[in-house]
């Protein structure tokens, strides 16, 4: 008797509230780009990048987001990778997407270092126009 008020009294309760789930960074996806240079795949995840494209590529590479803006003139990420692969030119990777692009077209620029993000040469970066699929 006892047990069978204990299962009705359980099943009479709400459920447990839950926190609400972490909406996902919205540059998190998979990106494709177009063009000599920029033709290939990005990938980001929670965690790790990949980018490959006709001259160079790394894969499954740990990453911490630098910074991370969002306001009326747009929003942007800023990437630094934990280690610089062989072979791969650029640890540090921003991404930009603009009031005036679609919601699937971004700005990627890929950075040989932070002294050349932080001033922006322009020269030493790998910019791409990508398109977010998923």
């Amino acid at each position: 008797m006892i047990r069978t008020l204990l299962a009705l009294l359980l099943l009479a309760l709400p459920a447990w509230p839950s926190a609400p789930a972490e909406k996902a960074a919205p540059f998190l996806g998979r990106y494709e780009g177009t063009g000599r240079a920029c033709s290939g795949v990005l990938r980001i995840s929670s965690h790790h990048l990949s980018w490959s494209t006709p001259f160079t590529s790394c894969r499954r590479i740990p990453y911490r987001v630098l910074s991370e803006s969002s306001n009326p003139s747009g929003y942007k990420v800023v990437l630094q990778l934990d280690r610089k692969p062989e072979g791969w030119f650029y640890p540090i990777v921003s991404l930009k997407r603009t009031p005036d692009m679609t919601e699937q077209a971004w700005n990627v620029r890929g950075y040989q270092s932070l002294k050349d993000y932080q001033t922006d040469n322009l020269p030493e970066t790998l910019g791409c126009l990508m398109f977010k699929v998923r």
